[in-house]
């Protein structure tokens, strides 16, 4: 398991500097592992699968299948066949949201700039090195 943001069992990721309270890992589970996270109280969690087939609180997840919590509690995974999938916890910030594609801002007009900076290479502001840290 490599922790991309937030801490993960005293681990912490090198994403820092976010302005939510947010947890991101990037979890792999051999066939018949399983393993659960904690969703707090006020978060929206989702979990998003990369490869093989899994069981995600009573779901069955193919490859490229996203499941969204928003109530608190644990949530339950075991790997049906090998997997690798994306954990994703954050605090809920009651915004609007404007989305399109792979991006997702607060406003329409947000929206625009941004796609009009990613077409004219200045939507990445700060440019940096970042890997994930493992968990054993």
């Amino acid at each position: 398991m490599r922790v991309i943001a937030g801490t993960y069992k005293n681990v912490t990721g090198p994403v820092q500097e976010l302005v939510v309270d947010v947890e991101y890992l990037d979890v792999r589970l051999k066939a018949g592992m399983a393993l659960s996270h904690d969703a707090k109280e006020g978060y929206t969690s989702f979990c998003y699968l990369i490869e093989g087939t899994g069981d995600f609180d009573g779901l069955k997840l193919e490859k490229a299948q996203l499941i969204l919590f928003t109530e608190a509690g644990s949530i339950a995974v075991k790997a049906i066949e090998d997997i690798q999938y994306i954990f994703v916890t954050g605090k809920q910030l009651s915004e609007p949201i404007a989305w399109g594609g792979p991006i997702v801002m607060n406003t329409q007009k947000e929206l625009e700039i941004a796609f009009r900076e990613l077409d004219e290479g200045t939507f990445i502001k700060k440019k940096r090195k970042t890997t994930g840290r493992e968990v054993h």
